[in-house]
Parts: structure tokens; sequence; C-alpha cells
């Protein structure tokens, strides 16, 4: 410890000094923590033209600090927003018509599943 020598030598100001840095070193350590902690909290955070979404699923494998665009009728592409071309646009529009239809007809047999998978977790104790 710097600052019990410069105060035991009589050097005061190199002890406020020392202070001083020491204490700002701790609020930027604290700031840091604090930036951590607010952007964890958040599962999406929107900059701008794009959204950094922090856990998302995809094929059973989860994606972690995913970018995805912001605005409706644009995508990521090699890291960048671009336009989508309207015949793009149709298609998935389309497939995600075609996908609700198929969830739709699943839903009771995952229902059934999920019943099931409750009961038994239940019965064991979990």
């Amino acid at each position: 410890m710097n600052i019990v020598k410069h105060i035991t030598s009589n050097n005061l100001v190199e002890a406020k000094q020392e202070i001083d840095d020491l204490l700002f070193e701790m609020a930027q350590q604290k700031l840091v923590e604090v930036r951590k902690m607010i952007s964890v909290s958040d599962w999406v955070i929107e900059e701008g033209r794009f959204k950094i979404v922090r856990a998302k699923v995809r094929n059973g494998k989860i994606l972690r600090r995913h970018k995805e665009a912001a605005m409706d009728g644009f995508t990521m592409r090699g890291g960048k927003v671009t336009k989508m071309s309207p015949t793009e646009r149709r298609k998935r529009r389309l497939s995600q018509r075609k996908g609700a239809r198929k969830r739709k007809a699943k839903r009771v047999q995952t229902r059934v599943n999920t019943k099931k998978a409750l009961r038994k977790r239940r019965s064991m104790g979990i």
C-alpha cells in the first residue's frame, strides 16, 4: 500500500493523488459491471438498423448474441443490413403461411406429448 507509506512520510499530496487514482479505477470497474448487468438483463438490444438477440434456438442449437435486422423488409447478409428483394419477401411470406399451417396441425400432438412428459417428470419427482 503506497498510500500508507505516503501518509507516514507526510507526503499528503501524493497520498491524495493515489487515493484519487484508486477511486477512479474502482468507479470504472463498477461502471463496467453495471453495463454488463444491464446488457444481460435484456434479451434483445436494439441498435438502430439491427438488434442483438441474446439467446435464440435454431435447429436445436442455441445461438448466442445473434444479430438480426430490426426493420421489416431487411435482412442480415455478411454482417450488414440489406434490403430483401420482392421475390424473397414473397417466398418468405408464403413459407411462413405453410409453416403456420403445419404448426397448427401438430399443436394437439405437441400438447399430448408435453402432458405425457410432464406426467413422467412428476412421477420421477422432478
